[in-house]
């Protein structure tokens, strides 16, 4: 055969071979071990066991709002009276679709040529970066504000925790309360109105900071202690307790003046400031808990306030991912406007859901009265 020996299809054929014979491995874990990023939130939200795979055009689930106050104390033989109380409410969230390329030119293949370590190195090494430039995006989505008018955007935590409004300060209730309704733009969270009294159980805890600059006060201190309280997030008794899965699933997350700020009143510990704090081995902690610095929150954005301190419970928080899409792969031939380059597409279908926002999480920031 004249040429090279290399027609679209068999270009696209190399390509398969070896996505099919040197996959990646199965644990999502091994996936994104990179020293290139830090993957903190697509690690604690896509493991093996806690995606949920399913198909259809919505995301469905059914919450309790609320009990069905049909418990009582009876005596033998009393005559009771059976009720049929609605307290379900039903969640839909629409799939949102990633997707990210990577292309082989025929020059590489050909390069390759009687080497298959070459080939097989070559191939993972552009899939794997692509599978990370993928994570990426997701990581950088979760921080970002929520978008009602735009439905490629999946939820996230600044949709299912909204942080304390100006009206909320002016009414006297910035030292926290179960009081998150809906976030800015949305009538509703996952279809359900928080603002609703009806579903008041459908709020999340917030709080505001005593200052304008991320400064760490008594204050401060007290607020971030109702709201661990009220999260019902509990400090562990050992060090060892951190790597239990209870531990694991909560998490306080901050921007790094405030963070600079705790680590301050940690190292200068006093009977005034920073006793529910602790700093050894380099690491500040709160009520036992690591401090995890995020530099999405550095940068302002209303939906979380200034400097906001975040806690997270993702025992809440979970994936759905659509069935067959989740870093799925296709290989498409090089074209005639390309006839040299076979491209593959990486897929994840998915969004976020939450199944209790007063167990999800909090935020306390700044926010001023209006």
């Amino acid at each position: 055969m004249p040429g090279d020996g290399l027609t679209p299809a068999q270009m696209a054929d190399l390509v398969i071979c070896v996505n099919d014979n040197y996959p990646p491995d199965k644990s999502f874990e091994y996936l994104f071990a990179t020293d290139q990023q830090v993957f903190e939130v697509v690690n604690r939200l896509f493991p093996d066991a806690k995606r949920e795979l399913e198909g259809g055009e919505y995301i469905t689930r059914f919450v309790s709002y609320r009990e069905t106050g049909t418990a009582q104390f009876v005596r033998p033989g009393q005559t009771r009276a059976p009720t049929l109380v609605n307290v379900m409410k039903k969640l839909t969230i629409g799939w949102c679709h990633t997707a990210a390329d990577y292309g082989v030119l025929r020059e590489q293949l050909l390069a390759a040529k009687g080497d298959s370590t070459k080939l097989i190195d070559h191939i993972k090494g552009q899939r794997m970066t692509t599978q990370v430039d993928l994570a990426a995006m997701i990581e950088r989505a979760f921080w970002e504000a929520p978008s009602s008018t735009d439905d490629r955007i999946p939820y996230n935590a600044a949709y299912y925790i909204v942080p304390i409004t100006g009206a909320q300060v002016t009414a006297g209730t910035g030292a926290g309360a179960f009081q998150g309704q809906n976030p800015t733009g949305f009538s509703t969270v996952a279809g359900i109105d928080g603002s609703d009294s009806t579903y008041s159980r459908w709020r999340n805890w917030n709080s505001v900071a005593a200052a304008s600059d991320g400064s760490y006060t008594n204050d401060d201190e007290d607020r971030l202690g109702r709201m661990f309280r009220h999260l019902n997030f509990e400090a562990p008794a050992t060090a060892e307790d951190l790597s239990k899965p209870a531990f694991q699933n909560r998490r306080m997350y901050l921007n790094e003046t405030s963070l600079q700020n705790m680590e301050r009143a940690a190292k200068n510990q006093n009977a005034n400031v920073g006793w529910d704090l602790a700093y050894a081995q380099g690491r500040t902690t709160f009520k036992g808990m690591p401090l995890k610095w995020i530099p999405s929150l550095d940068t302002y954005r209303a939906c979380w306030g200034y400097y906001p301190i975040i806690m997270l419970n993702f025992a809440y928080l979970y994936p759905v991912v659509r069935r067959e899409v989740f870093f799925n792969q296709s290989t498409y031939p090089a074209t005639a406007e390309k006839p040299d380059l076979t491209v593959t597409w990486v897929d994840v279908d998915y969004n976020i859901i939450c199944t209790n926002r007063q167990q999800v999480g909090g935020v306390h920031s700044y926010v001023a009265a209006a």
